[in-house]
């Protein structure tokens, strides 16, 4: 036996094509928080009202307004011409729930986008400062080639630089034996007098000669040869006096003056060349080449018309011995 619906139940059609119109039932439909009590009332509401169906016109037009009222309040949703179905709305509340895991789908989507993105930039960023990187390095390593190739060419402009000094200095050299040639010689009394006069100047020193002996060198080409030196160095002036020095052929050699001074005897200084024109006292005026400072020896050489920059000391004549005064 079937029970058969008494016309003062509840319509479930109704109730659900009005909840449909008002939007109650996809509410009702995840609302997880419906009390017992809220079931009581809605019992007591249903016994207590007559019990008769609901006229169509008026279940129509109920539906009609709910859906104009829901329409007012949601602009965006699309208004239905045909009622919803129980169906329909059963999956409309499952689509809600849906739509919430799809949201939180979609912000994991958009924040590993966003993470994907930084290390993508942080990767382009690395790459790009390894490429300036390589190229400072390119640029600093032509920068040193250069530098080098520049450090190369001085050495080779000061090496051609010295011997351009040493030929001029033989030039010199040779240029003052022309003109001695040809020049008178000096009065030897007035070189006697001058040489007086600056042995009498404060700071003036005298040194005496001796043979100029060198260990593992030729002996001297000369024996017998006196004389002294006097030198003023504030003045960078000095004389020579030689006693026994044989006459030379200025065609064939020359006596040429050296000084060592502080510089020490690697960098000998040239005081000149000069002449044995006759024999006895010779007086010669030093003229060095450079100034001299805190002069240690002079010697004489031998050397080659109009001298050279560069003394063998296989010709040697004499060298100063001790400071006098």
């Amino acid at each position: 036996m079937t029970d058969t619906p008494s016309p003062n139940q509840p319509n479930e059609r109704d109730d659900f094509e009005i909840d449909g119109a008002t939007g109650d039932a996809i509410r009702a439909a995840g609302d997880t928080a419906a009390t017992r009590s809220d079931v009581a009332a809605a019992g007591l509401q249903a016994g207590l009202t007559p019990k008769r169906a609901m006229p169509a016109g008026l279940r129509e037009k109920l539906v009609s307004q709910g859906e104009a009222i829901v329409n007012a309040s949601n602009p965006g949703v699309h208004r239905r011409d045909e009622p919803i179905s129980i169906a329909e709305r059963e999956d409309d509340a499952r689509t809600g729930r849906t739509s919430g895991r799809s949201v939180v789908l979609g912000m994991g989507l958009a924040a590993a986008i966003l993470v994907g993105a930084m290390l993508l930039f942080a990767f382009l960023t690395a790459r790009q400062d390894l490429a300036d990187a390589r190229f400072r390095l390119a640029e600093a390593r032509e920068t040193a080639a250069r530098n080098e190739q520049m450090l190369s060419e001085a050495e080779a402009a000061a090496d051609s630089a010295a011997r351009r000094l040493a030929d001029a200095t033989a030039e010199l050299n040779a240029t003052r034996f022309e003109l001695a040639k040809y020049d008178p010689p000096e009065d030897p009394q007035v070189l006697a007098a001058q040489r007086q006069q600056l042995a009498e100047l404060p700071g003036t020193k005298v040194f005496r000669w001796s043979p100029f002996v060198a260990e593992g060198l030729p002996d001297p080409v000369q024996d017998g040869v006196g004389g002294d030196i006097v030198w003023n160095e504030p003045r960078q002036a000095g004389y020579l006096r030689f006693t026994g020095l044989e006459v030379n052929d200025p065609s064939e050699s020359v006596y040429q003056v050296w000084i060592i001074d502080e510089r020490g005897i690697e960098q000998k200084v040239s005081g000149g060349v000069f002449n044995a024109t006759r024999e006895g006292e010779v007086i010669v005026p030093i003229e060095p080449g450079l100034d001299i400072s805190n002069v240690q020896l002079f010697a004489i050489t031998v050397e080659r018309p109009g001298g050279v920059a560069v003394p063998d000391l296989r010709r040697r004549v004499v060298v100063s011995e001790s400071e006098e005064g």
